[in-house]
Parts: structure tokens; C-alpha cells; sequence
């Protein structure tokens, strides 16, 4: 990919991240640990959806589209028995279009950790190439909705590390800034394609 190319797609990614940051924090009102993660996911796509369509939302922003349980025809998979990705981000400025996807999971401690957040219904999704396939880069999105996003941070932080081998997990965690008020961590794994995907980690306070 042209060194331009590369530069547009860190753009987009930083974008998704906020777009999703901004539908987080107008949605996080309506938020309770006891709602359901659709139903947490649903209130964040469509304050993401209102705030690219309000008159405020800087120009950058009309490139870009949100879409919530959007069907991806792989592994052969037709009609109702696709899978879903949670939040799609799609950019319309160049083609092929890029898409960015965020793959939520509510968490409350260890065993969820453990299970839907690094199981086969969470990031082993991106790393064996049912999600994501076509893309380099994608999110875990964290709800806590027991404990603190600090401490859940330290329990992924902790079952990757003792899980490396079998996430393919290659490199070391690194830390960027997405905004004043949101850090995420962000990991590299060896995919069964035998190409490397790049994944964020946004944990968010839903309790």
C-alpha cells in the first residue's frame, strides 16, 4: 500500500476510534451493566449515527458511515446464517472503501474475559479470519459491567500474555491515545492466513 494510503488509514482508524468514543459518551446515560450487549451496542451505533448527521460534526466526518449487525458473507455462510459484526465504520472517500469493525463483549471479570472477550465468539473471530478478513486492523470493545475499566485493562492484559501462544499474539502490548480521556491497548496477531492483524482494545464503564 502507497505511503499515502497508509497515512489516510491511520486517519480512518483514529476516526473510527472517536466516532465510537462520541457515540459511547452520548449513549452513556441510557447505559446500565444490566442492559444486554446488543442493547449497549445498539444505543452507541445510532449516537453515532445521529452525531454524523448533526450540523456540528466537522467535515472529515461525511466520508463515513456507521452500521450496526451488519451481515458478512464467509465461511460460506448465506442469507440469515451470516455473521454479524457489531459496529461497522465504512469510509467513502477512496475505493475499495475501507471498513473498520468493532467486535463488543460485556465483561465482569476473569471468566468472561477468558470466554467471550479472547474465545472463539471474540478476537479468535479476527485471528482464524471469520471477521475481518479483508482488513489489517479491527477492535475489541470491553463493557465493563462489574469492577473497574482499570482493573478489567489488567485482567486482558494478564490472559494475554498467559494466552500468547494459543492467540498467536506476537510483539509486546502498546498504549496509545485516542483522546484526552480515552487510552487504549493495542496488540498484534499472527493470523491462519499468515498475515498479521492489528487489534485495539477499548474498554469502556457501562456499570
Amino acid at each position: 500500500m502507497p505511503s499515502d494510503w497508509t497515512a489516510y488509514y491511520h486517519a480512518f482508524r483514529k476516526d473510527a476510534h472517536l466516532l465510537l468514543w462520541q457515540g459511547y459518551i452520548a449513549a452513556r446515560p441510557s447505559i446500565n451493566g444490566a442492559l444486554q450487549e446488543p442493547d449497549i451496542t445498539g444505543l452507541i451505533a445510532d449516537a453515532i449515527d445521529e452525531f454524523l448527521d448533526s450540523p456540528d460534526a466537522d467535515e472529515r466526518f461525511d466520508r463515513y458511515e456507521v452500521h450496526e449487525e451488519k451481515p458478512l458473507s464467509t465461511e460460506g455462510r448465506l442469507g440469515k446464517r451470516r455473521r454479524r459484526t457489531d459496529i461497522l465504520i465504512k469510509s467513502n472517500l477512496h475505493r475499495p472503501r475501507h471498513k473498520y469493525i468493532f467486535e463488543a463483549k460485556k465483561i465482569d471479570g476473569l471468566p468472561s474475559v477468558r470466554g467471550s472477550y479472547l474465545g472463539t465468539e471474540g478476537i479468535l473471530r479476527f485471528i482464524v479470519g471469520e471477521y475481518g478478513s479483508a482488513s489489517s486492523d479491527a477492535a475489541m470493545v470491553g463493557y465493563v459491567i462489574k469492577s473497574t475499566v482499570r482493573q478489567l485493562k489488567g485482567v486482558i492484559r494478564d490472559e494475554l500474555a498467559k494466552q500468547r501462544n494459543m492467540l498467536n499474539f506476537i510483539g509486546n502490548i502498546k498504549n496509545e491515545t485516542v483522546n484526552a480521556d480515552l487510552e487504549i491497548d493495542v496488540t498484534c496477531h499472527m493470523r491462519t492466513e499468515k498475515d498479521e492483524i492489528r487489534i485495539s482494545h477499548i474498554i469502556l464503564d457501562c456499570c
